[in-house]
């Protein structure tokens, strides 16, 4: 992976989004298979083991799916709930998921609108039951603490917010020759992010991507529990994981789930293990 420091302005959200963009006729083709698209199509729920076993009740309400990307989680929970927003920055992911709801009858239930995340509250404006963001969210944004105001001010009194993500301990972290050593700060500065140029998408498809670069911040667990704290919600539970949805490193070895057909991965059976990831759920009091 190659990397580089910068840039010090406010490009970063034109430089995600382009390469957002290539992303999304990538990751609906699914070569690879990591999103399951022909099983969500064939009816079933194909959101990561953890966002089912912790996030599950969602009959009668209404939800917020920010970074939804092209809604497959959206419509997963569509299914089951009320009615669900989903928000993304690329034009193109919310095409392909107002696309996705029509063609699974879920155009009724399911709402996308194009907005990047801080400015969400100007084309949303109302407050959902539950919040949820998972996989891949807060790496691209500078500010985790607007994140949490942002991410809490659309929870209603007697709400529920849930995030899922990677753990920041393994962010810092890089492969090189088959070890995995640090690299990168614990905390990115939000005027000196990490800048990478990959020309592949995450899910092990080989479809190259042309707009290569993306700008990232490390944001601690600490300051993503205390960004929404701040903002009154009340922490119910944070749980650490020892496995994540997508091979971030290659000495990760997969496991399958033999009911839900899906795979997470984690560090080699035997060896040390590390935590991957990280969840929690909070709660505006009435």
């Amino acid at each position: 992976m190659k990397n580089t420091k910068g840039p010090r302005d406010q490009t970063y959200i034109q430089t995600n989004r382009a390469n957002w963009n290539d992303r999304v006729a990538i990751h609906l083709r699914d070569d690879a298979g990591f999103y399951r698209v022909e099983a969500f199509l064939n009816g079933k729920d194909v959101r990561p083991d953890i966002d089912r076993e912790e996030m599950y009740e969602f009959a009668g309400i209404d939800v917020l799916h920010l970074q939804c990307h092209f809604g497959l989680d959206t419509l997963s929970v569509a299914r089951q709930a009320k009615s669900v927003v989903g928000v993304d920055f690329s034009p193109k992911a919310i095409t392909a998921a107002c696309d996705l709801a029509k063609r699974v009858g879920l155009a009724g239930r399911a709402e996308f609108v194009l907005s990047d995340l801080y400015a969400t509250p100007m084309q949303v404006n109302r407050q959902f039951d539950l919040v949820f963001s998972t996989w891949g969210t807060t790496t691209w944004l500078p500010d985790i603490w607007r994140w949490g105001e942002v991410f809490a001010g659309f929870v209603k009194p007697g709400g529920r917010a849930y995030f899922a993500d990677l753990h920041p301990t393994i962010a810092i972290l890089d492969e090189a020759n088959g070890s995995l050593v640090p690299r990168y700060s614990w905390r990115t500065p939000s005027d000196r992010p990490e800048v990478f140029e990959e020309d592949i998408t995450y899910t092990g498809a080989h479809s190259r991507l042309e707009n290569k670069k993306t700008v990232e911040w490390i944001h601690p667990v600490s300051d993503h529990l205390n960004a929404l704290l701040s903002q009154g919600l009340r922490l119910e539970y944070l749980h650490e994981h020892e496995v994540i949805p997508w091979k971030l490193f290659q000495c990760l070895e997969g496991v399958s789930n033999p009911t839900s057909g899906a795979v997470c991965y984690r560090m080699p059976e035997g060896g040390a293990q590390l935590p991957l990831s990280f969840s929690m759920m909070l709660s505006r009091p009435n």
